[in-house]
């Protein structure tokens, strides 16, 4: 894969159409429902002690913690954690910016998704956004297919791939013997519990209640290391997303402009991980459709509390601006011929060196070129290609290498197609990344058993997200589909789990990102067109006057 095109096209998914989009649905949704998010939140509250309604059916608070989790994934940590690297505290007030806004969106896709069609009168034959649609007829069974496909596409790659490989780059951190182990296993049982959903629904959500629990634990071991630099964070946060984030320790700061884009980027993608998956986990439940509604407006503040706990834990163990032992692709590094320390001075083309590096036995041969990573310079580098020590030629422009050359000869040196790059990396000192970073903080606070907690909360929460996006894939095909192609539906994480532990194909959490931008942006659109049937549905029911009879079961479509 071309890691240049797909990080482009990343870009351009999450700037330009689904953040936007999802913009536009929040304020229309906020607007039109009249703040549901401050309205109903009592609501959601009380919700939680609210016992499951059906033969089978999942408590509701049991739903929405499956739902919670299995967005969070391993992958929300290390976003979290990478929204830190690049961004420092910053990135605390867009990540509450994010869980208020989008708690509409995710009231509304409940409504949406746990009633039925105008005029079907079967909630049941619902379910998930796909299914609803599907059932609407016309143009929008063409957009139900459409959100089937990529129901389907988020299933492998972010239920799978991009929590896979999020798992297995913090594993790797402590346990590079046991990776391939670790990660099947959490893929293995997640899997297993989505073959017969209405027996073990309940036993993925009360494992979704361990991770969040032993994940809390490790939060709150590393913020009482040092409590005054993790409070501390949160006043300096709205500083540092308004005029950039200051230097601290190597690590050299963000311009406000860095601080969004490493936000949407690596925060939006993680908060809304379960617009229109997560609404087919709700639907698990027998409770009542407003009261799920309301319980749904949790998902995503669930995710901004613990990401913000995650946030002051890395700040204050000081661990996002602490060198480590680390590697980066050339695709990530930046080539220098004078240091830089400041954010505007990495910017500072002057610095920044135009030219051939000649690379042998891992050392560049100009003893004055320097090399850094996204936030800082890196220190004693060793390159090297395929894992190995390298021997290549590069050619950068404004620090980038965009040229690559190896050995075709004894003497001679020959092109490579610069999709290979990727393959080329530079190891030493430098800032950590979202994977390195989270394990770094873990072993400032507490060492390597503070690290093997936070791992077992990765475990726990990689499983509910392989399960639970799963059960939301299955549940995106019809409700009459045969129990083969629903088995196989809800086994589809797994693929993405294989490729990953395959090591076949590098850029797959960056189509992941791709594909789960374009199903958030389907969803948001949906339901931005859809406002007047949710305003519907929103209106609680009136009461019968006395003696009249009871509504039809077809009738209860909001509650």
């Amino acid at each position: 894969m071309n890691l240049e095109a797909l990080t482009s096209i990343r870009d351009a998914a999450w700037l330009y159409v689904a953040g936007p989009l999802l913009l536009l649905a929040a304020l229309a949704l906020t607007v039109r429902l009249r703040a549901p998010q401050f309205r109903r939140l009592g609501d959601a509250f009380r919700g939680l002690r609210a016992p499951g309604e059906g033969e089978g059916a999942t408590a509701p608070g049991l739903a929405t913690a499956l739902a919670a989790a299995a967005s969070f994934g391993a992958a929300g940590v290390v976003g979290a954690a990478t929204a830190v690297s690049l961004a420092g505290p910053g990135a605390l007030p867009w990540l509450w910016l994010f869980g208020i806004l989008l708690a509409p969106v995710f009231y509304a896709q409940t409504l949406f998704a746990k009633t039925d069609a105008p005029g079907g009168g079967d909630p049941a034959a619902s379910g998930s956004i796909p299914r609803r649609l599907l059932r609407m007829g016309g143009v929008w069974r063409v957009l139900g297919g459409l959100a089937l496909v990529l129901a389907l596409g988020v299933g492998i790659l972010w239920g799978g791939a991009a929590n896979a490989a999020a798992l297995a780059a913090t594993c790797g951190e402590l346990l590079p013997g046991s990776t391939a182990a670790l990660v099947g296993g959490a893929a293995g049982l997640g899997l297993l519990l989505t073959l017969n959903p209405k027996k073990t629904a309940g036993f993925l959500a009360w494992l979704a209640l361990v991770g969040l629990a032993v994940l809390l634990v490790a939060a709150l071991w590393a913020i009482a290391t040092d409590p005054g630099a993790a409070f501390g964070a949160l006043g300096s946060s709205f500083a540092s997303a308004v005029e950039g984030a200051p230097q601290a320790g190597d690590f050299s700061g963000a311009l406000a402009g860095e601080v969004a884009f490493a936000a949407v980027l690596h925060l939006l993608p993680a908060t809304s991980a379960g617009v229109g998956s997560s609404a087919a986990l709700e639907a698990l439940s027998g409770g009542r459709v407003r009261r799920q509604a309301a319980l749904s407006l949790l998902t995503p503040l669930v995710f901004a509390a613990f990401a913000t706990l995650l946030v002051m834990a890395f700040v204050g163990t000081g661990a996002y601006g602490t060198r480590v032992e680390d590697s980066r692709t050339l695709l990530d590094a930046r080539f220098y011929k004078v240091p830089a320390e400041t954010a505007s001075e990495r910017l500072d083309q002057a610095r920044l060196y135009d030219g051939y590096v000649r690379i042998r036995q891992g050392i560049a041969r100009n003893p004055y070129l320097l090399v850094g990573s996204e936030r800082g310079m890196i220190v004693d580098p060793h390159y090297e290609y395929n894992g190995r020590t390298a021997d290549i030629a590069l050619q950068a422009d404004d620090g980038r290498a965009f040229r690559l050359m190896r050995n075709t000869g004894p003497e001679a040196l020959g092109d490579v197609a610069a999709s290979n790059l990727w393959r080329a990396s530079v190891r030493g000192e430098m800032l950590p990344d979202g994977p390195t970073l989270t394990m770094a903080s873990a072993r400032t606070a507490g060492g390597d058993l503070l690290a093997r907690i936070l791992v077992a909360a990765l475990l726990a929460l990689a499983a509910v997200a392989f399960g639970g996006f799963g059960l939301a894939t299955s549940r995106a095909l019809p409700v009459r589909a045969a129990l083969v192609p629903r088995t196989a539906a809800a086994l589809l994480p797994g693929i993405g789990v294989g490729l990953v532990l395959t090591e076949r194909l590098p850029g797959l959490p960056l189509l992941a990102s791709i594909v789960l931008a374009a199903f958030t942006a389907l969803v948001a659109l949906v339901l931005v067109l859809r406002t007047g049937e949710l305003l519907k549905l929103d209106a609680a029911p009136k009461k019968s006057p006395a003696g009249a009879p009871a509504p039809k079961k077809s009738e209860k479509t909001a509650d």
